[in-house]
């Protein structure tokens, strides 16, 4: 169930991505551009409320997002951890189905053996149910060990299954943790990204603000997406020579 959770919370942090279009180094980069086009204009940007302080945290904010661990190094941990895990499912698989062999030959009885186990088939067992057939097999067999003793089962086999029962949780208990840290750290990403863009989008608003009808090679310099105003400008061009060729 965890499992399931934690896929929908990393699904979701996915799609609910920041909403800018850039890769983390353009991202960073044109924060980092910003900062220095406010310095140059900071009397200007001082009349909206903002302080050669106010970058200096900008630019700390943007050193801090940098920091942040990639979702590949949390992906890499999911693929060991989900590794390891599947390593001692097999195992674990391997041990149930040797002393269900034993249980049907001590009890030499298929109606017995299907009533205490209606189902045998470990393949594509979810880990939760895998775990709990594994301890009815480990607390059946210890039932019926006076049964077993003559067919060369040990109780060895029993205290090995408990064992791998132990280890195997612990492997999947750590696979979901690696996999809600993964969530958690997207978050947080998508959390500190998009505080950086606030206040980027912040700044290039008032740059746009200072300079709209006053300098366009400044204006331009505070869009955030400059293929955006190119292909709008063309777009405009176009249709002013249009609009003249109509009238001709």
């Amino acid at each position: 169930m965890f499992c399931i959770f934690a896929q929908i919370l990393y699904k979701k942090a996915m799609k609910n991505q920041i909403n800018y279009n850039f890769s983390v180094n353009d991202f960073t980069n044109k924060c980092r551009q910003v900062i220095q086009l406010v310095k140059t204009d900071i009397e200007l940007f001082s009349r909206f409320g903002v302080q050669l302080s106010d970058l200096e945290d900008f630019k700390q904010k943007i050193n801090n997002y940098e920091k942040l661990p990639s979702d590949i190094e949390f992906f890499e941990k999911v693929k060991k951890a989900t590794k390891r895990k599947n390593e001692k499912e097999k195992k674990l698989k391997n041990s149930i189905r040797n002393i269900l062999l034993y249980l049907q030959i001590g009890l030499n009885s298929k109606v017995e053996m299907k009533k205490l186990f209606p189902t045998q088939k470990v393949v594509g067992m979810p880990i939760g149910e895998l775990l709990l057939f594994a301890e009815k097999v480990a607390k059946i067999s210890t039932q019926k060990k006076n049964k077993l003793l003559n067919t060369g089962f040990t109780m060895e086999q029993i205290q090995q299954l408990r064992m791998e029962i132990a280890e195997t949780r612990n492997m999947a208990e750590l696979l979901e943790t690696a996999k809600q840290n993964r969530v958690d750290a997207t978050l947080n990403r998508k959390k500190k990204g998009g505080e950086l863009y606030e206040q980027l989008n912040k700044y290039s608003v008032i740059g746009k603000n200072i300079w709209k009808d006053n300098n366009e090679d400044k204006y331009r310099n505070y869009l955030l997406y400059m293929d955006f105003y190119q292909k709008i400008k063309e777009k405009n061009s176009n249709r002013a020579l249009k609009n003249q060729d109509l009238e001709k």
